[in-house]
């Protein structure tokens, strides 16, 4: 997988906006849905504390590995309770699955210290093309991950949490996507 510590960037990210987390200067991934995932590295430190590591406007949280990682809301709901918006991060493997394979796909994730709940399920989709998302809109890429935290509540906002696990590859997945593909959020 290219750049998967997110350790290399076009430009170091600078300041974090509503609508632009400037992740597109992480080499490599991008956004595939209008969500605006957050870009955070070392290399910008400044006193603002915007999207440098390991202080930003998330909290602190060193990087699992390297300088960089990204941020995202997997599922946000409004005060209501109803469903307003998912972000995804999305890069294209350095080659094809082969069909039937086995694959190990692991990552690490942290809960931000200012996150106002936590939830599990967060996962990882290999797909053959993008297809599943031609709107691209913040609706939640519904569909099945080959890869998901399923032990509860992802709520560590000091260590990194581990996610990971095996899975057969149906052959010729190129994209992987990382994000909550779930309609609602359960506490399993």
């Amino acid at each position: 997988m290219p750049n998967g510590s997110f350790e290399e960037y076009s430009e170091c990210p600078l300041t974090n906006e509503i609508y632009n987390g400037q992740f597109e200067r992480a080499i490599g991934w991008w956004p595939p849905t209008l969500g605006t995932p957050d870009y955070f590295h070392r290399c910008n430190n400044d006193l603002s504390g915007m999207v440098g590591v390991p202080n930003n406007f998330w909290g602190h949280q060193e990087a699992f590995h390297g300088e960089g990682y990204v941020g995202l809301v997997p599922m946000e709901v409004t005060n209501t309770g109803s469903f307003y918006g998912a972000e995804y991060i999305q890069t294209r493997l350095n080659q094809p699955l082969k069909p039937c394979f086995e694959y190990y796909f692991s990552m690490h994730v942290s809960l931000t210290n200012y996150a106002s709940h936590s939830l599990g399920r967060l996962g990882a989709l290999f797909s053959v093309d993008t297809s599943f998302n031609s709107n691209a809109n913040l609706d939640v890429i519904s569909r099945l991950p080959q890869v998901f935290y399923s032990s509860g509540q992802l709520s560590d906002t000091i260590d990194w949490m581990k996610i990971d696990g095996t899975f057969i590859a149906n052959g010729h997945e190129e994209f992987l996507t990382i994000g909550y593909f779930f309609e609602k959020i359960t506490n399993d």
